[in-house]
């Protein structure tokens, strides 16, 4: 069975082929890798869930982002440590998101893996990265792969990232949306989830526009992860409570009625 840091190990050894200007070296681009768009679902401080909802009950407070936050002390940064155990990598799922979010101008860099990962939560950003955690607050998500199907967008407003990639594209997009599926392959061969959650439906569209587009018709596993993907609404949407992320899985990881 992989480890953990195996897995880490061959994710970053992949070419992706996307530059990013380089924070360290103002007027230069950086090769950008794996570990500047893809993550995994392994926090600082993250208790299980039960401890969370016992510790709010106690004080008689409700299960809020801040409050939660507050009381608890969770650490939503990547561990840096998180591959020196070398634990059994965790194939359940990969969970699938739009483009990357991050509010500043560049990726990460210096700061591998921590896509997902808000460093310093605040506003609704703390809304967006609790919802995410505690959506895969279970035993059976815990470690998973999770990364962005469109690998080199950094935009805020998924509405502007779907109309660049909307049909007809320009040749910008277009092959930044290509590689984009040669890279999602290349992850699936080195994850081999068993099950695809995608963030939204935005993200669905997308992901099932590519395999319509036949660029995963030489790679049959992933076209068939794709063909039975699970649909849950992205953890930034403003349409559900917390409460709806909380409760979108069961301690089985069974996903629960309320979805949209």
């Amino acid at each position: 069975m992989a480890t953990t840091k195996e897995i880490c190990e061959k994710l970053m050894a992949v070419k992706t082929g996307f530059t990013a200007p380089s924070e360290s070296h103002p007027g230069e681009l950086r090769d950008l890798t794996l570990a500047d768009i893809g993550s995994f679902l392994t926090y600082k401080n993250r208790p299980d869930m039960a401890t969370i909802e016992a510790r709010m009950a106690a004080d008689h407070t409700e299960l809020k982002p801040r409050a939660v936050t507050d009381a608890l002390k969770l650490d939503y940064n990547f561990p840096s440590e998180a591959f020196a155990a070398e634990p059994v990598f965790n194939r359940n799922y990969l969970f699938l998101a739009l483009n990357i979010s991050r509010r500043e101008k560049n990726i990460f860099e210096g700061k591998e893996w921590y896509n997902f990962h808000e460093i310093d939560p605040k506003g609704s950003a703390l809304t967006h990265v609790f919802n995410l955690a505690m959506m895969t607050n279970h035993d059976v998500f815990r470690g998973c792969y999770v990364t962005d199907i469109l690998k080199n967008t950094i935009e805020t407003e998924a509405s502007k990232v779907v109309k660049a990639f909307n049909k007809p594209r320009d040749t910008e997009h277009e092959e930044a949306y290509r590689k984009s599926a040669e890279l999602f392959i290349q992850e699936c061969a080195i994850v081999q989830p068993k099950h695809l959650v995608v963030m939204g439906g935005d993200v669905a569209s997308v992901v099932t526009q590519m395999k319509n587009d036949g660029l995963f018709d030489q790679a049959p596993d992933v076209a068939a992860l794709v063909e039975n993907l699970t649909k849950v609404d992205h953890y930034a949407s403003r349409s559900n409570s917390t409460d709806y992320y909380i409760n979108l899985f069961d301690e089985e990881s069974n996903l629960n009625l309320q979805e949209s």
